[in-house]
């Protein structure tokens, strides 16, 4: 019984201790608990602009370099844009 006692009160001074010490408000890198940036509207508009300019660069990037060796079984979307199509699959329109 003595044994369980002294846990609690060991640790019930630690908590005390280590709420006084601890800080009471919270930072982290994204703001908190309730982030609310001053310019999150131009941040997100900023980052949106950014994804969209690099996801065009990588599908161009990507329809100049497709190539097929061997001609599809099927229609392949990606066909339509492909800068080698007609020259892989010469059944193409």
């Amino acid at each position: 019984m003595a044994i369980g006692v002294h846990a609690f009160r060991t640790t019930a001074y630690v908590l005390l201790v280590d709420a006084e010490r601890s800080n009471t408000n919270v930072w982290s890198p994204a703001g908190g608990w309730w982030p609310t940036p001053v310019a999150w509207k131009r941040n997100t508009t900023i980052c949106a602009f950014s994804i969209c300019v690099v996801s065009s660069l990588i599908f161009k990037i990507s329809a100049e370099k497709e190539r097929r060796p061997i001609a599809p079984f099927k229609h392949i979307p990606s066909q339509r844009w492909c800068k080698h199509a007609k020259e892989d699959d010469p059944s193409l329109p």
